[in-house]
């Protein structure tokens, strides 16, 4: 299913340019390794691949190309509408939650002093 709508090319990207960023880190500053991965102008042997394969890939005849998107009607009896009353549905709780339910205590505990 990935393949089908190109999603492989973007993960394969995000992982060249994460190891890109990882190897320029080990010589350069954040900001001078974070230029050099994206500008485009240092391309690593993946995103060379990436690149070629994208070119080469066969568009797939399958994939519908809409020039326009096209509305049906919808009949008015046949909208949905909300229901006329609402159920309450009890779950079984935890101990722990109907521990947290239990009022505090009264009167609260004092503070002792240090």
């Amino acid at each position: 299913m990935i393949t089908l709508t190109g999603d492989q090319w973007v993960m394969m990207q995000s992982a060249a340019w994460a190891t890109m960023l990882v190897s320029y880190l080990r010589t350069d500053s954040l900001p001078q390794a974070v230029t050099h991965t994206f500008d485009g102008n240092h391309p690593c042997p993946l995103c060379n691949a990436i690149a070629q394969s994208k070119k080469s890939e066969k568009k797939s005849e399958f994939m519908p190309n809409p020039t326009r998107l096209v509305f049906l009607p919808v009949e008015q009896e046949r909208a949905l509408a909300a229901p006329d009353r609402f159920q309450l549905v009890l779950v079984e709780s935890s101990k722990f939650a109907q521990a947290l339910a239990k009022p505090p205590m009264t009167p609260p505990p004092r503070a002792i002093p240090a």
